[in-house]
């Protein structure tokens, strides 16, 4: 997700920072990461416990969304979630379809397998459907949290809006994807118990590369690195380290056109500090370096600055009676449903 080997590659610029850090700020959430990263754990949760609820309804994604914005607000930090639209970029839809491809897979491998196999199919069969969000958004709604819907994928306006003004902190995600698309900042690993979240910077990582390269890399030549690493939209080079891949690419004075020569002169064979490495690389991967890195630097927001701080600064009261009527129709458990209220509004008698 994002880009790959990213975070093995910069896992020593990673810092863990005290969730009082982010104080009075509005955190973007990228809700597809969110729903599917918990979602999943309570789907674990469900098949060790052998409930076979493959065609049940389930409410995972409505719990996920009201308890994780719950735990936010309770840490006085402003939840804003993107969830991901209907319009998706040529270069994403062959992703997609092999993604729906293994849910069916998994789904259908439900009825033939136990233990353990069980469990590791009934966590890939999740897909979020446009009913899911919806409810998704009905339960936000109903809190009062902000939260709007991208025109394509959420990457690219997660990344817009953690720039809309200094109260917004930076985008809770795993999808490093947020950094090239122009993202500063990005949180994951929050840990509710020890009040604690894991944040990386792009500026971090550049300056790190850029110091490695002996302080000649450019922002273009750092995105065209990132690309070659590997991400959504191309597999990138196999067979080697990225940090022995950045050795090489400096080696090729960081021009990607040179890189591959050298790779296809050698036979997909490279020679770095006495050690031999087989290169692999779809066929494909030189001719979509411009594309992608086009499609990294020119990105857009589709959405009106002005409208999202007008949006922020209104405040959204929550709808109390409404909420603890529909989170009991998605058969939550009272003690859990009088919490959520009770922290939503302790002004108000339940």
């Amino acid at each position: 997700m994002g880009i790959q080997g990213f975070y093995s590659m910069f896992q020593h610029l990673q810092k863990t920072v005290g969730l009082d850090s982010l104080n009075g700020k509005w955190l973007i959430i990228d809700g597809n990461f969110v729903i599917y990263k918990y979602g999943i754990g309570i789907r674990k949760m469900q098949a060790i416990n052998n409930k076979r609820q493959a065609d049940a309804k389930l409410s995972n994604h409505v719990f996920t969304v009201v308890y994780f914005s719950h735990m936010l607000m309770q840490r006085n930090i402003k939840p804003f979630w993107v969830f991901d639209g209907i319009n998706v970029s040529d270069m994403k839809t062959k992703i997609i379809t092999k993604r729906n491809d293994r849910i069916t897979t998994s789904k259908e491998k439900l009825e033939e397998v136990e233990g353990e196999d069980y469990i590791k199919h009934y966590k890939k069969s999740l897909k979020i459907t446009s009913d899911m969000y919806n409810e998704c958004k009905h339960a936000l709604d109903l809190m009062g949290v902000a939260h709007m819907s991208a025109f394509g994928e959420a990457d690219a306006d997660c990344a817009m809006l953690s720039g809309v003004n200094n109260d917004i902190c930076g985008v809770y995600t795993e999808d490093s994807d947020i950094l090239m698309f122009g993202g500063e900042c990005i949180f994951s690993g929050i840990d509710f118990e020890t009040n604690t979240i894991k944040s990386i910077t792009k500026n971090d990582t550049f300056t790190y590369l850029k110091y490695l390269s002996g302080n000649v890399l450019t922002y273009e030549k750092y995105l065209k690195f990132m690309i070659i690493m590997g991400t959504d939209y191309c597999a990138g080079i196999k067979g080697i380290s990225k940090n022995v891949l950045f050795k090489f690419y400096i080696n090729c004075n960081m021009d990607t056109n040179e890189m591959f020569e050298k790779i296809r002169e050698n036979k997909n064979k490279i020679t770095i500090d006495d050690t031999e490495y087989k290169l692999n690389y779809q066929r494909s991967l030189p001719m979509k370096i411009d594309d992608i890195y086009q499609l990294y630097s020119n990105a857009t927001p589709e959405f009106d600055a002005v409208d999202i701080q007008t949006y922020l600064d209104t405040k959204k009261e929550p709808d109390i009676e409404r909420l603890k009527l529909f989170l009991t129709r998605c058969n939550f458990d009272k003690p859990f449903i009088l919490n959520i209220i009770k922290n939503i509004s302790d002004d108000r008698v339940v």
